[in-house]
């Protein structure tokens, strides 16, 4: 089970949110081999929760995150997600298609919209054509218009430029081909993708990484306004002051809560920067032949 540090002013919020998990997880324990990276972990992950998760490499992080994806299956134990909880997972690489643009790489969130829209288009077109009946067209032109309102249709668009500009591309970088994008770009990119796709629960593993500070700063600009649920993966403590509001620490097979920010973690765990954490409890390593 996990362990719980309460800051008193989080204990409040924490029976609030208890009810309304999007994702449970009982005596959740994964092992490659002889090697056991958790043991019979239980933990809730609340809607509007915001945590950190903490740990060396190599203690479970990622591995956690493919277990809520589905990517794969605990060795024991179980972990159910809520029908409300909708999953928005940071991808390693932004496009699919790196001669693809900038804002289509964007827009291809809304593949449904623009499907939606097509059809609209071509029943206009019919109508305008005269082609097929006349009340077969409107009503279908009808059905069209009501569902693409429902869709957001008629500000995707917008929403687009604006997430886009939100996350630091110039309007005249739009037309861009996404290969000619940085790694902490593409990531900008990613984020963006994930915060218009209506994801409600967000998994980002090491969002900040070949970021430089004013990338960090955009980035972590654009998760304070999201009002939904997030757990992230990070090392850097300034991206992650403010952010979080809970820290899980992986730590010897097991998982302890702490129910407050990074700097509440820091100090029940007597540390000055969360670099410490893998000198301090990473593995000791064989020495190499000849440094013995």
């Amino acid at each position: 089970m996990a362990e719980t540090c309460y800051d008193n002013r989080q204990f409040e919020m924490k029976m609030v949110l208890k009810s309304m998990a999007y994702l449970h997880a009982y005596n959740l324990s994964i092992s490659f081999g002889e090697k056991k990276l958790f043991d019979n972990v239980s933990f809730e992950v609340g809607e509007h929760d915001r945590i950190g998760l903490i740990g060396v490499n190599g203690a479970g992080k990622t591995t956690l995150f493919r277990l809520i994806t589905g990517e794969m299956e605990p060795t024991s134990g179980e972990a159910f997600l809520s029908k409300q909880a909708r999953i928005g997972y940071l991808e390693q690489h932004a496009c699919a298609d790196e001669t693809r643009s900038i804002y289509d790489e964007m827009l291809s969130v809304f593949q449904n919209v623009m499907q939606v829209e097509r059809e609209l288009n071509e029943t206009t077109c019919q109508l305008e054509l005269g082609e097929g009946s006349l009340n077969e067209l409107i009503d279908r032109q009808q059905a069209l218009n009501e569902r693409f309102d429902r869709m957001g249709g008629l500000t995707y668009r917008s929403r687009t430029r604006a997430a886009l500009m939100g996350l630091g591309f110039a309007e005249k970088e739009f037309g861009q081909p996404c290969g000619n994008l940085s790694g902490g770009q593409k990531s900008k990119l990613s984020l963006g993708k994930l915060l218009l796709s209506g994801a409600n629960l967000l998994l980002l593993d090491e969002p900040t990484n070949h970021m430089d500070m004013r990338s960090k700063d955009i980035l972590k600009n654009a998760l304070l306004k999201y009002e939904r649920t997030l757990v992230v993966v990070s090392h850097d403590r300034e991206f992650l002051d403010g952010l979080v509001d809970k820290v899980y620490e992986f730590r010897d097979g097991g998982v302890k809560e702490y129910l407050g920010g990074i700097y509440y973690f820091l100090e029940k765990r007597k540390l000055e920067s969360l670099q410490e954490i893998e000198r301090r409890d990473a593995p000791a390593k064989m020495p190499a032949k000849g440094d013995e």
